[in-house]
């Protein structure tokens, strides 16, 4: 392992064109989605040497209630590249915190370090609090890991497509630049200068060792842009992390928006946060405990009868039954139909499923509840409808009646997706 001592660097023509293209960013332009958000201006200092000036203003995009879940974007992304993990989050209860880092969308700066996220991802904790969750694709993966490092408080951390070793990044793209031998040494000593750590020092193996909170770790099998290998070695190194290795999903759009990925990082971020039922609007004659009950029952059903009794009172707890509407108290119902799902008995299973095809296929939002902090209530159902795909592949052999719900259930997705 080389000295990281900090020595000052006489800096030279070529070292310094390298290092200024190695940080500037191609601002990528900021997605218009029409998502409700309050933008919250962060002013953060910069870590070493930093050209841009010794602060930058960083803008964040929060929306939700609930407990604190932080997003983080890829090198030259965009916040709306994580829109439908967060649009799964806020419908789930959680409140997203989403920077854009700088030089991207409207923050500041021209430049971006990892040290330099690290240090805005703090910003947002320290107005925030607490964080449950921090999930980060690619770069930002890494940034979010530098931040742990570097005292940032998070419950728990999703890594998707991350990169893992900062310093053989550097020496990659120097091989590439036809820079080689003592003037490698002396760019990476000029490199910590200016970024504030040594590049060596951001190596997510020897980080990992050393963290506590519970990871998920999630990569493309043919991921061109980070090989999986690395990602592979850092969660074998972090203590009880999961690895998920999926194929064809690639490095960009296809991995963040693919159902099984929403689906992963929701269970994982539920597993720490009971869903609290009263928090989702419902029907004036629920009472206080009407979801809990008509869920028990759906999870008790063990004969044909009392399923349809199950999904009958499942679908007059979510809203109007006979009109055929429901309210945003279905998406806190979600986990728990779909425990039942991976779970419960046959006979629970079907009622959970004939539920769905009502929910999904004929029902529609109570009017003035089309959409919950923002999001689509019809469409996030939509969305963990249709990952719930495999489950239902698996559950949809034979001819038994739990085995018609499936095929049905899975050619009303075939229907919505033609």
């Amino acid at each position: 392992m080389p000295s990281h001592q900090d020595t000052s660097v006489a800096p030279s023509a070529d070292v310094e064109a390298f290092i200024d293209a190695l940080l500037r960013i191609k601002r990528p332009p900021e997605d218009a989605r029409t998502v409700d958000a309050e933008v919250i201006s962060l002013l953060v200092d910069t870590p070493g040497a930093w050209p841009d000036g010794a602060q930058v203003m960083v803008h964040v995009r929060k929306r939700g209630r609930g407990p604190h879940a932080l997003l983080v974007h890829g090198w030259q992304g965009r916040t709306s590249d994580m829109e439908t993990i967060g649009d799964a989050l806020v419908a789930s209860g959680f409140t997203v915190w989403a920077p854009h880092l700088p030089g991207h969308g409207t923050s500041g700066g021209e430049r971006l370090s990892i040290p330099l996220a690290a240090r805005v991802l703090r910003a947002v904790e320290g107005v925030a609090g607490p964080l449950a969750l921090a999930v980060g694709h690619s770069i930002g993966g890494a940034c979010i890991v530098q931040a742990l490092d570097e005292g940032l408080q998070v419950g728990r951390v999703a890594l998707l497509a991350t990169p893992t070793h900062y310093g053989g990044y550097v020496r990659a793209m120097a091989r590439q630049a036809k820079l080689e031998g003592a003037t490698v040494t002396h760019l990476l000593n000029r490199l910590q200068e200016v970024i504030g750590v040594h590049p060596d020092r951001i190596d997510m193996r020897r980080q990992a060792a050393s963290m506590r909170q519970p990871a998920l770790f999630i990569h493309g099998s043919d991921d061109k842009v980070v090989p999986h290998e690395g990602a592979q070695a850092a969660a074998a190194s972090w203590p009880g992390a999961q690895w998920l290795l999926l194929e064809g999903l690639g490095h960009y759009k296809t991995l963040l928006e693919d159902p099984r990925v929403v689906r992963r990082v929701l269970e994982f971020a539920s597993s720490r946060l009971a869903t609290r039922i009263d928090q989702f609007p419902q029907p004036d004659s629920n009472d206080s405990g009407s979801v809990e009950r008509a869920l028990l029952a759906l999870r008790e059903a063990n004969d044909e009868q009392a399923a349809v009794d199950a999904c009958d009172a499942f679908l007059w707890a979510m809203g109007n039954n006979h009109a055929g509407t429901f309210y945003p108290v279905v998406l806190g119902a979600l986990p728990a139909l779909e425990q039942i799902l991976v779970s419960g008995r046959a006979w629970a299973q079907r009622a959970v499923m004939e539920s769905l095809i009502d929910l999904g296929g004929t029902f529609t939002p109570e009017q003035g509840y089309e959409t919950y902090l923002g999001v689509s209530v019809q469409e996030a159902l939509k969305t963990f409808i249709h990952s719930l795909r495999p489950h239902l592949v698996g559950l949809a052999t034979g001819n038994d009646a739990r085995a018609r719900s499936a095929i049905d259930l899975l050619e009303l997705m075939d229907d919505q997706a033609a």
